[in-house]
Protein backbone atom coordinates (compact mmCIF):
# COMPACT_ATOMS: atom_id res chain seq x y z
CA UNK A 1 0.00 0.00 0.00
CA UNK A 2 2.81 2.46 0.77
CA UNK A 3 4.35 2.14 -2.37
CA UNK A 4 0.90 2.74 -4.14
CA UNK A 5 0.90 5.58 -2.44
CA UNK A 6 4.91 6.37 -3.16
CA UNK A 7 3.90 5.99 -7.05
CA UNK A 8 0.62 8.48 -6.61
CA UNK A 9 2.67 11.18 -4.66
CA UNK A 10 5.41 10.52 -7.43
CA UNK A 11 2.98 11.10 -10.16
CA UNK A 12 1.13 14.33 -8.41
CA UNK A 13 4.60 16.27 -8.25
CA UNK A 14 5.75 14.93 -11.77
CA UNK A 15 2.30 16.56 -13.16
CA UNK A 16 2.25 19.78 -10.99
CA UNK A 17 5.90 20.28 -11.90
CA UNK A 18 5.70 19.62 -15.83
CA UNK A 19 2.36 21.73 -16.06
CA UNK A 20 4.10 24.45 -14.60
CA UNK A 21 7.14 24.06 -16.41
CA UNK A 22 5.10 23.90 -20.22
CA UNK A 23 2.95 26.65 -18.80
CA UNK A 24 5.68 29.01 -17.90
CA UNK A 25 7.58 28.20 -21.05
CA UNK A 26 4.59 28.74 -23.28
CA UNK A 27 3.89 32.16 -21.93
CA UNK A 28 7.18 32.73 -22.33
CA UNK A 29 7.92 31.44 -25.88
CA UNK A 30 4.59 33.55 -26.70
CA UNK A 31 6.22 36.74 -25.27
CA UNK A 32 9.32 36.15 -27.20
CA UNK A 33 7.37 35.57 -30.58
CA UNK A 34 5.55 38.40 -30.45
CA UNK A 35 8.73 40.66 -29.36
CA UNK A 36 10.57 39.14 -32.06
CA UNK A 37 7.58 39.75 -34.60
CA UNK A 38 7.34 43.48 -33.15
CA UNK A 39 11.21 44.07 -34.04
CA UNK A 40 11.33 42.09 -37.56
CA UNK A 41 8.47 44.93 -38.49
CA UNK A 42 10.52 48.03 -36.95
CA UNK A 43 13.42 47.04 -38.98
CA UNK A 44 11.34 46.56 -42.00
CA UNK A 45 9.93 50.06 -41.47
CA UNK A 46 13.61 51.85 -41.26
CA UNK A 47 14.52 49.59 -44.04
CA UNK A 48 11.58 50.39 -46.49
CA UNK A 49 12.19 54.35 -45.75
CA UNK A 50 16.00 54.28 -46.51
CA UNK A 51 15.12 51.87 -49.49
CA UNK A 52 11.88 54.65 -50.78
CA UNK A 53 15.12 56.84 -50.43
CA UNK A 54 17.01 55.06 -52.63
CA UNK A 55 14.45 55.33 -55.18
CA UNK A 56 13.72 58.97 -55.63
CA UNK A 57 16.28 59.22 -58.40
CA UNK A 58 14.73 56.54 -60.19
CA UNK A 59 11.19 57.85 -60.16
CA UNK A 60 11.87 61.55 -61.00
CA UNK A 61 14.09 60.27 -63.78
CA UNK A 62 11.15 57.79 -64.57
CA UNK A 63 13.88 54.99 -65.00
CA UNK A 64 12.51 51.20 -64.57
CA UNK A 65 15.56 49.69 -64.98
CA UNK A 66 17.33 51.92 -61.68
CA UNK A 67 14.41 51.24 -59.51
CA UNK A 68 14.43 47.41 -60.67
CA UNK A 69 17.85 47.60 -59.94
CA UNK A 70 17.04 48.98 -56.11
CA UNK A 71 14.77 46.74 -55.60
CA UNK A 72 16.56 44.04 -56.69
CA UNK A 73 19.17 44.85 -53.15
CA UNK A 74 16.31 43.15 -51.12
CA UNK A 75 17.19 39.94 -52.47
CA UNK A 76 19.64 39.26 -49.65
CA UNK A 77 16.57 40.16 -46.78
CA UNK A 78 14.76 36.67 -46.60
CA UNK A 79 11.81 37.82 -45.39
CA UNK A 80 10.87 40.44 -47.78
CA UNK A 81 8.19 38.57 -49.89
CA UNK A 82 7.31 41.32 -52.40
CA UNK A 83 7.72 44.77 -53.02
CA UNK A 84 6.26 47.25 -55.82
CA UNK A 85 6.55 51.15 -56.46
CA UNK A 86 3.35 51.92 -57.41
CA UNK A 87 2.77 55.23 -59.18
CA UNK A 88 0.13 58.21 -58.59
CA UNK A 89 -2.50 56.86 -60.65
CA UNK A 90 -1.59 52.78 -59.39
CA UNK A 91 -0.02 51.69 -61.86
CA UNK A 92 3.26 49.07 -61.06
CA UNK A 93 6.50 51.00 -61.89
CA UNK A 94 8.83 48.81 -60.66
CA UNK A 95 8.37 45.05 -59.12
CA UNK A 96 10.63 42.47 -56.88
CA UNK A 97 9.51 38.77 -55.57
CA UNK A 98 11.25 36.53 -53.74
CA UNK A 99 10.38 33.17 -55.10
CA UNK A 100 12.86 31.47 -52.24
CA UNK A 101 9.71 33.13 -49.45
CA UNK A 102 7.95 30.22 -47.93
CA UNK A 103 4.79 32.46 -48.90
CA UNK A 104 5.95 31.86 -52.66
CA UNK A 105 3.56 29.65 -53.63
CA UNK A 106 1.11 32.77 -53.65
CA UNK A 107 2.97 34.74 -55.65
CA UNK A 108 1.47 33.29 -59.13
CA UNK A 109 -1.80 34.04 -58.76
CA UNK A 110 -2.69 37.77 -57.48
CA UNK A 111 0.36 37.95 -54.63
CA UNK A 112 -1.23 41.45 -53.58
CA UNK A 113 -4.61 40.05 -52.75
CA UNK A 114 -3.37 36.85 -51.24
CA UNK A 115 -0.99 38.02 -49.20
CA UNK A 116 -3.10 40.73 -47.35
CA UNK A 117 -5.00 37.14 -46.24
CA UNK A 118 -1.83 35.81 -44.89
CA UNK A 119 -1.34 36.22 -40.53
CA UNK A 120 2.67 36.53 -40.66
CA UNK A 121 3.02 39.02 -43.57
CA UNK A 122 2.49 42.76 -43.00
CA UNK A 123 2.53 45.38 -45.63
CA UNK A 124 4.42 48.54 -45.14
CA UNK A 125 4.24 51.32 -47.08
CA UNK A 126 6.43 54.30 -47.75
CA UNK A 127 5.96 57.46 -50.10
CA UNK A 128 8.74 58.39 -52.45
CA UNK A 129 8.72 62.29 -52.10
CA UNK A 130 10.85 64.55 -53.96
CA UNK A 131 10.74 68.35 -53.48
CA UNK A 132 7.37 68.23 -52.13
CA UNK A 133 5.99 66.25 -54.25
CA UNK A 134 4.83 62.48 -53.94
CA UNK A 135 6.29 60.28 -56.99
CA UNK A 136 4.91 57.36 -55.72
CA UNK A 137 4.65 55.00 -52.63
CA UNK A 138 6.77 52.45 -52.34
CA UNK A 139 5.27 49.12 -50.97
CA UNK A 140 7.02 45.80 -49.02
CA UNK A 141 5.20 42.58 -47.86
CA UNK A 142 7.40 41.55 -44.92
CA UNK A 143 7.30 38.36 -43.41
CA UNK A 144 7.19 38.83 -39.62
CA UNK A 145 7.14 35.21 -38.38
CA UNK A 146 10.21 34.68 -36.64
CA UNK A 147 12.23 32.50 -38.44
CA UNK A 148 11.81 28.38 -38.89
CA UNK A 149 15.43 28.06 -37.25
CA UNK A 150 14.92 30.11 -34.35
CA UNK A 151 11.19 28.59 -33.89
CA UNK A 152 12.68 24.51 -33.87
CA UNK A 153 15.86 26.03 -32.01
CA UNK A 154 13.34 27.35 -29.20
CA UNK A 155 11.20 24.12 -29.21
CA UNK A 156 13.98 21.89 -28.67
CA UNK A 157 15.30 23.93 -25.72
CA UNK A 158 11.47 23.87 -24.47
CA UNK A 159 11.85 19.80 -24.88
CA UNK A 160 14.86 19.13 -23.42
CA UNK A 161 13.78 21.96 -20.66
CA UNK A 162 10.54 20.11 -19.87
CA UNK A 163 12.11 16.35 -19.83
CA UNK A 164 14.63 17.78 -17.53
CA UNK A 165 11.86 19.23 -14.96
CA UNK A 166 9.82 16.20 -15.52
CA UNK A 167 13.08 14.21 -14.52
CA UNK A 168 13.68 16.46 -11.42
CA UNK A 169 10.26 16.48 -9.92
CA UNK A 170 10.13 12.67 -10.40
CA UNK A 171 13.33 12.13 -8.58
CA UNK A 172 12.59 14.42 -5.91
CA UNK A 173 9.03 12.93 -5.07
CA UNK A 174 10.26 9.69 -4.64
CA UNK A 175 13.01 10.75 -2.23
CA UNK A 176 9.91 13.00 -1.05
CA UNK A 177 7.95 9.84 -0.24
CA UNK A 178 10.32 7.68 1.03
CA UNK A 179 10.82 10.25 3.77
CA UNK A 180 6.58 11.23 4.19
CA UNK A 181 5.87 7.60 4.17
CA UNK A 182 8.66 6.43 5.96
CA UNK A 183 6.52 6.52 9.35
CA UNK A 184 3.16 4.60 7.93
CA UNK A 185 5.96 1.97 7.09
Amino acid sequence: MTQRLDRRVSLLTVSIATFVTVLAISVSLGLAFRATMAETYELKVIQTRVLGSNLTAALAFNDETAASDVLATLENARDIVLARILLGDGQVFAEYRNDLSPFAAVLNDDPWERLSQERFVSRIQQPVIWQGAELGTLEIWVETLPSNDLIRDTLLIAIVAISLSALLAFLLARRLGRRVLQPVR
